[in-house]
């Protein structure tokens, strides 16, 4: 069964258009150790959601069509231009500096408007020509390459764009920390399967995790419902557990980094959604450092409310302490005492998480162009540059025909219902 992001069956969260280039495909019965969700492009084709999918979200889209390229470094930021003079005119435009307001202004010469002359074979201005604001030329400053003191002015920019009459995007982004992240959601906030990318199966496709031969359902733990957040994971990133984290001392869990969605809506599994980091919570599981990221749903109505973990203590009063109580005590019903956590459960700023992320990024570089070893991991993936691992459409599409047909979903088991009161 395929299904697009868009489905009937996706009808409790609200979707949006934009990302609208994953489809997912399920194969095998739901609640069975077989059901399978693989990811495909608009286009038909298979990808892998831990390895094809890119981390950094596009930072601008025209009529759905995402950026080509991800933002991933202070290099490839976006900046501002304020055009003065468009391409093949010849009027001398420009930002007036010494007016108030700077207002763009034709450049005037004894009296007269200026315009640039059209010298064979160029006519007029050979780019879009403008200026970057918050820029300035000191003329009192000697620059160490040129040798030279500046012109008074900001600094000037060719445009040598296509295009004379671009729309802009809706929002630059500034900084690293406010750059979006791809999220692929496991598991829909209060619902209790314990889904997950499959890491050593070819493809990854999300699948339900099983233990002792039965799939895995979390506990419901007094007062809460299962997942109190959307929970998901963040492409292209790998928790290596041959790397000790200079933070907590201890070895990654072998798997993409996790990231809690605490906006409204209720997603579903499969879906690909662009979150704004928060912050960062570091659990230590069964000696591992398994960090969670939190991070809010970009389209999300309460996204521009929150921009840190300040403001989630603020606008959202014991949300923080509730997810520490929910990670520290949801394995308990099996069994298990209570998780620990690195910097005494105390959630870390959107910048740290930010140089987290980076960090597990790079791991995940050196998994798939073979630099590190990978175990168990499978990195079958239908698009990384230069990476061995790289398959064809026909061998991924393979993949996906073995697995079982899509059927019915199981029963859910009774004990799924049930609350687990605990001391405190």
């Amino acid at each position: 069964m395929m299904r697009s992001l868009f489905r009937g069956s996706f009808s409790k969260a609200a979707f949006h258009r934009r990302m609208s280039q994953y489809l997912t495909e399920e194969r095998g019965r739901p609640r069975s150790p077989d059901y399978r969700i693989y990811f495909k492009t608009s286009h038909g084709k298979y990808i892998s959601p831990f390895h094809d999918i890119p981390l950094y979200a596009p930072e601008q889209q025209e009529n759905d069509v995402p950026a080509k390229k991800q933002k991933c470094s202070d290099s490839e930021i976006l900046f501002n231009m304020v055009v003065e003079v468009p391409r093949w005119s010849n009027a001398k435009m420009e930002i007036a500096t010494k007016e108030a307001l700077n207002p763009v202004k034709q450049d005037v010469k004894k009296g007269k408007p200026r315009y640039v002359a059209n010298v064979f074979p160029h006519k007029g201005y050979i780019w879009n020509y403008g200026a970057l604001p918050q820029t300035w030329e000191d003329p009192n400053h000697t620059d160490k390459d040129t040798n030279c003191c500046g012109d008074n002015d900001p600094i000037d920019v060719c445009d040598i764009g296509t295009r004379e009459n671009d729309v802009p995007a809706k929002k630059q982004k500034c900084s690293d920390s406010e750059i979006l992240f791809n999220m692929v959601v496991e598991v829909p906030r209060w619902s209790n399967a314990k889904m997950e990318i499959a890491t050593k199966e070819a493809l990854n496709p999300i699948k339900q995790d099983v233990k002792k031969g039965k799939p895995r359902y979390v506990a419901n733990v007094f007062p809460h419902k299962g997942y109190i957040w959307n929970y998901g994971a963040l492409p292209q990133t790998w928790e290596d557990p041959n790397h000790t984290d200079k933070d907590t001392n201890c070895c990654g869990d072998n798997d993409p980094i996790d990231v809690c969605d605490i906006g409204t809506r209720v997603c579903s599994s499969g879906q690909v959604i662009q979150v704004k980091v928060l912050g960062i919570l570091a659990l230590i599981d069964e000696g591992e450092t398994d960090w969670k990221v939190i991070a809010i749903n970009a389209d999300d109505p309460d996204a521009n409310k929150l921009h840190s973990i300040e403001d989630v203590r603020v606008n959202r009063p014991g949300h923080l302490e509730a997810t520490v109580d929910w990670f520290r005590k949801y394995k308990i019903p099996d069994g298990k005492p209570e998780n620990q956590f690195a910097f005494n459960a105390q959630f870390k700023d959107k910048d740290f998480a930010v140089e987290v992320i980076k960090s597990t990024h790079s791991c995940w570089k050196a998994l798939v162009q073979k630099q590190t070893k990978c175990g168990e991991i499978v990195c079958q993936n239908a698009s990384v540059c230069d990476s061995p691992f790289q398959c064809s459409d026909a061998d991924a599409a393979a993949v996906v025909r073995a697995a079982p047909e899509y059927g019915e979903a199981l029963p859910l088991p009774a004990e799924v219902d049930k609350w687990h009161f605990l001391s405190q």
